[in-house]
């Protein structure tokens, strides 16, 4: 069969969910199983350009997720994802080496004060643990509700989550929208989110982008702000970010959606990030955007280049077809084309491994309710630097 194939008639959901492949060769997709409980699943294919099927449907995370992030770390897929209405955020694993389902609807936490418009990212370190970041309680602040944002660790034998620890700085401002990406090099993670200056309940849009680094040993490096006040619409408009070369960075929609943001934050000789910025991306098709969340996503082909796709083009993205760029530094994106003509494209998430001989940017999309998959050749037989991953044992991460 031709690419790009179905791989469920249900639509996608919010967060961060590329393809991925596995030490043996298989390609595998999470998704929501189609909501009403009818849960989070895992499909595999022996050849993704065939058909994909479910994976150990009896377990799986019976849950409908409203936002759900996926990374990989050898043949072990980690999710954090948070379920609709109460905002509870869940931890799950799923083994690309026997197809089953572990640690299921694990809970991180279950914030007092559900908050407005959350969102949760996680990564996972060489020895297992995991970090997630996401929207907490609310802090009540001069008669208001203050959105906060969290991080939270998984570690130990067994494993439990250590509890919240607040990434903002507090006082009378929102933050919202974390994500986190571990460097390439070493087990040092990056996490950014936004913030607002203005006081109003609830929170509008963003003005500065904030970030830190948590280190393996759990401590916190110093918040840095964006020093440029940047307007930023969206509330829940940076799906994830990637790390190259130094850089962690993701892309935004603009105000008014006119062009993308990149918002990136740089590391010292210390791996802790150090400066912050957000700055247009430079590109001329208009981003789309699902309500409050933005349509696009970012991936980092090991320490060279940064590459991206989002929906849009037409006014304000009305086309919603998908749209690719690449960069080495963030400032200057080239290469911008027109990647999927005729689609009408409400969430998209990519990766980068070798299939056969051409190193692809593999990616899942929600084309008018239906989940596909498809790729970009970037390289045509041949095989760049990526980033390891070592398969870890399997016994600190079951249940």
């Amino acid at each position: 069969m031709a690419l790009p194939v179905t791989i469920i008639s249900s639509p996608g959901i919010a967060g961060n969910q590329p393809p991925f492949k596995s030490s043996g060769g298989a390609y595998y997709a999470i998704v929501d199983g189609g909501g009403g409980g009818a849960g989070i699943d895992a499909y595999k294919a022996t050849d993704p350009s065939d058909s994909f099927s479910v994976q150990d449907a009896a377990n799986n995370p019976a849950v409908t997720p409203l936002i759900l992030e996926v990374k990989q770390r050898g043949d072990l897929l980690h999710l954090a994802y948070t379920v609709t209405a109460v905002f509870t955020n869940f931890y799950a694993v799923f083994d690309m080496s026997d197809d089953t389902w572990g640690a299921i609807d694990e809970e991180i936490e279950n914030p007092t004060d559900n908050p407005i418009l959350g969102w949760i990212s996680l990564d996972a370190r060489s020895d297992g643990d995991v970090v997630a970041v996401y929207n907490g309680d609310h802090d009540r602040v001069m008669g208001g509700d203050k959105q906060r944002v969290d991080v939270n660790v998984r570690s130990g034998s067994p494993p439990t989550w250590s509890g919240p620890t607040s990434l903002d700085i507090g006082a009378d401002f929102h933050y919202g929208n974390p994500n986190i990406v571990k460097r390439n090099a070493t087990d040092d993670m990056h996490i950014l989110w936004q913030q607002t200056a203005n006081t109003d309940d609830p929170p509008t849009a963003w003005l500065r982008a904030e970030g830190r680094t948590i280190r393996p040993d759990d401590s916190l490096s110093t918040s840095v702000q964006s020093l440029v006040n940047v307007t930023i619409d969206e509330l829940v408009g940076v799906p994830n970010i990637a790390h190259v070369n130094g850089v962690a960075a993701g892309l935004q929609p603009a105000a008014n959606q006119a062009t993308n943001n990149f918002i990136s934050a740089e590391e010292d000789a210390s791996d802790d990030v150090n400066t912050v910025t957000s700055s247009s991306a430079g590109q001329t098709a208009d981003p789309a955007v699902d309500g409050e969340f933005g349509i696009n996503t970012i991936v980092g082909d090991g320490d060279t280049a940064f590459h991206a796709m989002w929906s849009g083009g037409g006014t304000a993205g009305v086309d919603r077809d998908i749209y690719y760029a690449t960069s080495t530094d963030g400032e200057i994106w080239t290469g911008e084309v027109e990647e999927l003509d005729g689609v009408t494209c409400n969430f998209i998430s990519a990766n980068i491994y070798v299939r056969g001989a051409d190193t692809v940017m593999a990616y899942v999309y929600d084309d008018g309710g239906v989940v596909k998959y498809n790729e970009k050749v970037l390289i045509a037989g041949a095989a760049p630097f990526l980033p390891f991953y070592p398969k870890r044992p399997n016994v600190l991460l079951r249940m």
